[in-house]
């Protein structure tokens, strides 16, 4: 039987020992909001005390401007399609805040919520649990999470099976693994052409072991987060991560590799990333562009001597940490009146730069400064 056009609201839920407090089996078209849900019993046995609940293909749902406290989880399962969770606030549950259950969900999206405190699991969960068939085009977007009892975002799926292109955009996960020994702000495994962009992940405490961590996937695009505050772990770690992007990331106050490559992540490109600590680094066989640790610039003031037509002359400028090989290019801070200016890297901390007049009359420039600047890799 199919039902629609259900419209729960305003309501008050207390001490639900069974399933859940609200519960969707192949609804179309309807929607939980505006409720409150408190007090899920006999929660750490496992299948009781959940608050909402879409179920068995429930399709065009949402549930959204709900507050829970003290429950299990909510969660989209078993085929649910085409639904969202938004703007609900999520305190004190003992699982997760939201999860997906790894069980067929596709095309939904959990966006704007706060989650606030888990007992035992994640803030959101995408491809967690009994995982029969893995998740498809989620996206998790705008949520605030935070004081979670392990990972702040899990996209996750057991060996063998594979999530597929989920969105993690524009999020806030602060202080994560508060239980957990190991945890993670974002954690993305074996979810294949997914997307980590432009969130900020804030470790805090002593079990925050990345601040975003992916691991056995394929295409994962990681762009333009900033994370920081890792006092015990890592940045961004990539792991047997097949072609994978990481650009434009942020990365500050880690007390470890800010990023890091590791088990034949070889195909990945890190490119345009910034560090505070650019010595602090693992990227063995990563292929690297302009990078902030892999951009060299120095400086002379330099006065070139009066050039005949056809002439040329050589200078040279420290700039540690370059080698032969890396690309160079220089400017002069006055007017070169026609003299072509070229930079290469010489030898192990040097640049060369030729002065060359080519201009068909003698040319004499005044002194004025040097720049140059080197990218390696």
């Amino acid at each position: 039987m199919l039902f629609r056009s259900v419209n729960i609201y305003n309501n008050e839920f207390y001490n639900n020992g069974g399933d859940a407090s609200v519960r969707f089996l192949t609804c179309y078209r309807s929607r939980v909001h505006h409720n409150q849900l408190f007090d899920g019993q006999n929660m750490s046995a496992g299948g009781y005390g959940y608050g909402i609940e879409f179920d068995e293909a429930t399709h065009f749902c949402s549930a959204d401007n709900n507050f829970s406290s003290n429950i299990r989880e909510h969660t989209f399962t078993n085929r649910t399609r085409y639904c969202t969770f938004s703007n609900n606030i999520m305190t004190g549950h003992y699982d997760t805040g939201f999860n997906t259950h790894g069980a067929g969900v596709s095309h939904c999206v959990v966006k704007n919520n706060i989650v606030n405190g888990t007992s035992i699991g994640a803030g959101i969960a995408v491809g967690y649990g009994t995982h029969t068939g893995g998740d498809s085009y989620i996206d998790v977007e705008g949520n605030s999470i935070s004081n979670t009892a392990s990972l702040g975002i899990s996209v996750n799926a057991p060996s063998g099976q594979k999530n597929s292109n989920i969105r993690v955009a524009n999020n806030r996960v602060y202080s994560y693994g508060l239980v957990s020994a190991t945890s993670h702000g974002i954690y993305c495994n074996y979810s294949d052409y997914s997307e980590i962009m432009n969130n900020t992940v804030q470790g805090v405490t002593n079990n925050a072991a990345n601040g975003i961590y992916a691991k056995d996937s394929i295409e994962v695009f990681i762009n333009g987060n900033r994370v920081r505050d890792i006092p015990n772990g890592y940045g961004i770690t990539v792991d047997n991560l097949t072609e994978g992007v990481v650009t434009n990331n942020r990365i500050t106050d880690v007390s470890s590799y800010n990023i890091r490559c590791l088990n034949s992540s070889t195909s990945t490109i890190c490119a345009h990333n910034d560090a505070d600590d650019t010595s602090n680094l693992f990227l063995s066989g990563v292929t690297q562009r302009r990078n902030s640790w892999n951009i060299f610039t120095g400086s002379a003031t330099y006065d070139p001597p009066s050039l005949v037509d056809g002439a040329g002359t050589t200078t040279t400028v420290s700039v540690t940490g370059v080698a032969v090989g890396d690309f160079a290019r220089a400017s002069f801070s006055v007017d070169t009146q026609g003299i072509t200016i070229t930079a290469w890297v010489s030898a192990t901390n040097t640049v060369s730069v030729r002065f060359q007049n080519e201009s068909g009359s003698t040319l004499d420039i005044a002194s004025g400064t040097l720049k140059v600047e080197v990218v390696s890799g």
